[in-house]
């Protein structure tokens, strides 16, 4: 009779984290599954509505996963109106949330998870970060944590 090991076997995947301000700061990070920083982004976009910004920085986002390969995606944001967007048939962003829907299938990823506003500190000084921009939709990259989020990653 033989003997059976079991290991435990190791499910990589990546978070994306991201969060829009209200002055047009937009950031996201993607973590690998220990948590630790794979690339992050700030841009600045032109001012926009509160949901407009959030179906945008999720995009960046999942272009940057693409970009990468970094898949499959678990997707977390802070923005409970970005879930309904997204969830639900809305013609007033519909171009923008079928074209995220349909990246997130290329990323083989879930339906973004809603967190509370503390769990996304990283990504809310990403964005509050991108406040301070003065060229608009051109993102900076990061593939280490900046010194400004040191404390928080």
């Amino acid at each position: 009779m033989g003997i059976t090991h079991h290991r435990k076997v190791q499910v990589e995947y990546w978070r994306l984290s991201e969060k829009s301000s209200r002055l047009g700061g937009i950031g996201g990070v993607i973590r690998n599954h220990n948590g630790d920083w794979i690339i992050g982004f700030i841009s600045r976009e032109a001012h926009v509505d509160p949901v407009l910004a959030e179906i945008r920085t999720l995009k960046q986002g999942l272009l940057m996963a693409i970009n990468h390969n970094l898949k499959p995606l678990d997707i977390n944001t802070d923005s409970s109106q970005l879930i309904t967007y997204l969830n639900h048939h809305n013609y007033h962003y519909s171009n923008l949330t079928l074209e995220c829907r349909s990246l997130m299938v290329k990323l083989g990823a879930t339906t973004p998870t809603h967190i509370f506003r503390e769990q996304n500190q990283l990504a809310d000084k990403l964005s509050k970060e991108g406040n301070n921009y003065t060229t608009f939709g051109h993102p900076t990259f990061w593939t280490t944590s900046p010194p400004f989020v040191t404390k928080l990653v």
